[in-house]
């Protein structure tokens, strides 16, 4: 039984790498977004950027740990068309006072949206953000439900190779 468990575990470990290896550069896609600019303004690629083959027409869901005292910049494509814009939101768990219909109040966790490049049709291709202290942000991406991907390593039609680019660089001190 254990071997069969063991087994099982390194085939769903294969699978999982299998899926990263098929896209494994598509986050660095996302920079051909970019103005000359914004390419030469000191980023450093962040270990947390990530390519994946994800199914077409559903949503793509992580997390980012930010640092205190870097600045981020978060952009995400998908290998259609070699580098093409998607839709994302940006969040992040906040506590708010809730007051039910009996008049009583208490402190909840609840998502927050930060930042939705959908409500602009895609025309911000990215965000910039810091945090004062560590703290988790969650990235939600819809997958385009059309077009096709230029990884000739995917074995379905099904799926388009999508990535997210997380660059940091050290915040710069205010003047005050």
């Amino acid at each position: 039984m254990k071997k069969i468990l063991l087994v099982g575990i390194l085939l769903l470990n294969l699978v999982a790498v299998q899926a990263t290896a098929q896209c494994e550069t598509t986050h660095l896609l996302c920079k051909k977004q970019l103005s000359k600019e914004d390419k030469k303004a000191n980023w450093n690629v962040n270990q947390q950027s990530q390519s994946e083959s994800v199914e077409k027409g559903t949503e793509y869901e992580l997390f980012v740990t930010a640092y205190k005292g870097l600045e981020y910049r978060l952009s995400v494509c998908t290998d259609i068309g070699g580098g093409t814009p998607a839709n994302f939101q940006l969040s992040q768990d906040m506590m708010v006072t809730v007051t039910d219909s009996s008049g009583n109040s208490n402190i909840q966790k609840q998502r927050k949206v930060i930042f939705d490049n959908s409500t602009n049709e895609n025309t911000e291709l990215y965000v910039l953000f810091r945090s004062n202290k560590t703290e988790k942000f969650y990235l939600t991406v819809t997958i385009p439900s059309t077009g096709k991907s230029a990884s000739k390593k995917l074995k379905s039609t099904d799926f388009v190779c999508v990535g997210v680019l997380l660059e940091h660089r050290k915040t710069k001190k205010s003047a005050l």
